[in-house]
């Protein structure tokens, strides 16, 4: 399959995939924490958080290293499959030790037994790396959105009847277990179950390059969920939950783009990777296509925030509303201008990505210290006051590798920006005349955003060529 094809194919697969994915756990995220309270939720936050930080190490990278590596045999496959085995396994191990130093460390005696059932989603999503990792090599998306799609739905089935047995943590911890070891059994059908053999060397060749990956995905984790472990360590599960269910809406928008750009674009950049002047192009192109599918929706989001939570949650979750807006903000800037990670693990420069990264999630970090201060909205206004010169930092340095211009690729988010700014005035225009409500404002919104950017033909040439109803040249 040519790089073009690849892209073609994969784009609606992994947009059903991760859509189907995150709007399944939004909305029985927004119904569970309802059920249970805040508190209840920020603490099954917490154990979310921790698996996910854990599943970093147990994969270290792995299903990368397969999609990323020219010349993949057999026996590297070997490697990582025993790889993630015994990661997977020792962090499983380390869990159930440190159970009680963790919940001490967040004054949340609760955390200990819950830390010690979700060891198992570490081991679950530990082998579900290299089967996964597998099949994005392949590009075959569709298996992939088979397993998570059926695996999600079961998964919230399984929380929401929890729920209804009793109304506690216990009913998201039941939920996040049970879906990892849903799509694991999903991926293993289509892949056909492990490959064990390997060789000295190919385990030295698979480790090298993911231990690279391996920083880079930590400084990454730790750069989108250290907000979530400063708030829950200074301000307390009631406000962790505030500030989680504002990232669960945000997220919706953000994982599905985000996730579903990253899955696409790997694969394509690594065949082009020997190519420098095509994996640019395709680079301008797809920031463009994300910079549209993004910036206008967030900005409707952000402006119905308080409507959305006060509606669906009630004024109990009012807090939240801040960091919702804020946290808007910020995805736009991430997935705008996210993509230059992606093209230097597929060309091959992962100690670029390792070395940016820790810097950029450093200096996050501290912001997040500070903003603190200010309760979860200072948080989450910390990462759009870092986020936004960082960003075209990080452009240069992908300009480095490939001919690009952070002139070049801020330009092209002219026409989404302008459609963000017409959303804004037809929105307070309508207020102004007192046709205020809430969903009069949206559908007119989105109608302009969509509007304003479509009279542009380079944005209607570049969206559908990202979308594959075009070559890419």
């Amino acid at each position: 399959m040519t790089a073009e094809n690849g892209l073609r194919s994969s784009v609606g697969w992994n947009a059903l995939s991760l859509g189907g994915r995150q709007g399944v756990r939004v909305v029985t995220s927004i119904v569970l924490a309802g059920m249970i309270g805040r508190s209840n939720f920020g603490i099954a936050g917490l154990a979310a958080v921790y698996v996910g930080f854990a599943a970093v190490f147990a994969g270290f990278g792995l299903d990368l290293v397969l999609v990323q590596r020219n010349d993949l045999r057999a026996e590297h496959v070997g490697a990582a499959t025993r790889l993630a085995a015994f990661t997977g396994s020792l962090i499983a191990l380390g869990t159930v030790l440190l159970a009680p130093f963790i919940a001490g460390i967040f004054r949340t005696p609760e955390l200990v037994d819950v830390l010690r059932f979700v060891a198992i989603a570490v081991v679950v999503r530990s082998a579900a790396v290299v089967p996964m990792g597998l099949l994005m090599r392949r590009q075959d998306f569709a298996s992939i959105a088979k397993a998570e799609i059926v695996g999600t739905v079961l998964g919230a089935g399984v929380g929401l009847l929890s729920a209804l047995v009793e109304r506690s943590y216990w009913a998201v911890v039941l939920q996040l277990v049970a879906t990892e070891a849903l799509i694991l059994l999903g991926l293993l059908f289509a892949e056909r179950g492990f490959r064990w053999n390997t060789t000295p060397a190919a385990t030295k060749a698979v480790w090298t390059f993911g231990v690279k990956l391996l920083g880079a995905n930590i400084a990454s984790f730790a750069a989108m969920n250290s907000d979530n472990v400063i708030v829950g360590r200074q301000l307390g599960p009631a406000a962790l939950g505030e500030y989680g269910i504002a990232y669960r809406v945000v997220s919706f928008p953000q994982q599905i783009v985000g996730q579903v750009v990253a899955r696409t674009v790997i694969p394509v950049f690594s065949r082009l990777q020997d190519d420098p002047g095509a994996v640019a192009d395709l680079f301008y192109r797809s920031g463009r296509a994300i910079g549209i599918a993004v910036i206008g929706p967030l900005t409707i989001v952000a402006l119905s925030a308080e409507t959305l939570v006060g509606c669906i949650l009630g004024e109990e979750w009012l807090p939240a509303v801040p960091a919702v807006q804020w946290l808007c903000v910020t995805a736009m800037i991430r997935l705008s201008f996210g993509n230059g990670g992606h093209v230097l693990i597929s060309i091959g420069r992962a100690s670029t990505n390792l070395a940016w990264t820790w810097l950029t999630t450093i200096v996050g970090i501290c912001g997040f210290l500070v903003g603190v201060r200010w309760g979860t909205a200072g948080v989450a206004a910390s990462s759009v006051v870092i986020g936004i010169p960082g960003s075209l930092a990080g452009l240069a340095v992908v300009a480095r590798e490939i001919p690009i211009t952070p002139f070049g690729v801020v330009s092209r988010l002219s026409r989404a920006a302008a459609g963000a700014l017409a959303v804004l005035a037809t929105w307070y225009g309508l207020a102004r005349v007192g046709a205020g409500h809430v969903l009069i404002q949206v559908v007119a919104g989105a109608l302009v955003y969509v509007a304003v950017v479509w009279t542009s033909s380079d944005v209607r040439e570049d969206i559908l060529t990202f979308v594959g109803r075009r070559e890419v040249t």
